[in-house]
């Protein structure tokens, strides 16, 4: 058997009862969304911004939410991005603490997503 090439992330769908509050929160994440819908199925919204496909669907009662799901961002200039995203409805459980590797954070989505955020340090600056 050949060796595989590692799978790379093409996909993270979110379910929302308020999507739009979830758009204008990844919003500060530097991510641009616009609105879509499939045939006859729900309007969504959709960014590519990260090298991937992010949705946010409306989540209804009967559907499971999907606040399981734990997202990890590595940003620039972390506390402003803190900032940003308290201020579209964030909570911070794990506030910004240094490790050997970077800058660490963890913030809670409007929908209750955990949402990990790290800056890195430059190399040299360890």
């Amino acid at each position: 058997m050949s060796p595989q090439a590692a799978p790379r992330l093409s996909l993270i769908v979110l379910r929302a009862l308020e999507p739009e509050a979830l758009v204008q929160f990844y919003t500060v994440l530097g991510m641009r969304f616009a609105p879509e819908r499939h045939a006859t199925g729900p309007l969504h919204y959709v960014s590519s911004d990260a090298g991937f496909t992010f949705e946010i669907y409306p989540r209804y009662a009967d559907q499971p939410d999907t606040t399981a799901t734990r997202i990890g961002f590595e940003v620039v200039a972390l506390d402003q991005v803190i900032i940003g995203l308290t201020a579209a409805g964030g909570k911070i459980i794990r506030p910004l603490s240094a490790s050997p590797s970077g800058c660490h954070a963890v913030i809670v989505d409007p929908e209750g997503h955990k949402i990990e955020l790290t800056e890195r340090y430059a190399e040299g600056l360890r």
